[in-house]
């Protein structure tokens, strides 16, 4: 477990090392997991330790945990953060440290899936 908790950091430390080229650009993430069955209550209670502090941090913008209506052992987590300094803050924080603790034994392997975006929904049509 030592070693899935070091690998799910570096996950996390790549995501801090590809700084947004302005730090006031908005930044998304979106999160793909994948749990064990049998683990979903374990998972759930571990989720909702992390919603509530994550949704007061002062650069979240958007929060959402999403489950497959085809499969709900397939999550998804969307956020958005107004500059890459507060989703920085956000993955230093303790609540996703602990949160990463008592969830990297809950997923299959090769996950959490992270991606990261410019959000592109506020920009003029010309830069489409």
């Amino acid at each position: 477990m030592k070693y899935l908790i070091i690998a799910l950091l570096s996950l996390l430390s790549g995501l801090q090392t590809h700084a947004a080229s302005n730090d006031q650009e908005e930044i998304a993430v979106l999160t793909y997991l994948q749990i064990k069955p049998g683990t979903e209550a374990e998972f759930m209670a571990a989720l909702n330790t992390i919603v509530k502090p994550s949704l007061s941090e002062p650069g979240n913008v958007a929060w959402y945990v999403q489950q497959s209506v085809n499969d709900p052992l397939n999550i998804v987590f969307y956020t958005r953060w107004k500059s890459e300094a507060a989703l920085q803050l956000h993955l230093n924080s303790k609540p996703v440290a602990d949160y990463i603790k008592a969830t990297a034994p809950l997923l299959q392997p090769g996950y959490p899936q992270l991606v990261r975006f410019h959000p592109i929904d506020q920009l003029g049509s010309s830069s489409m």
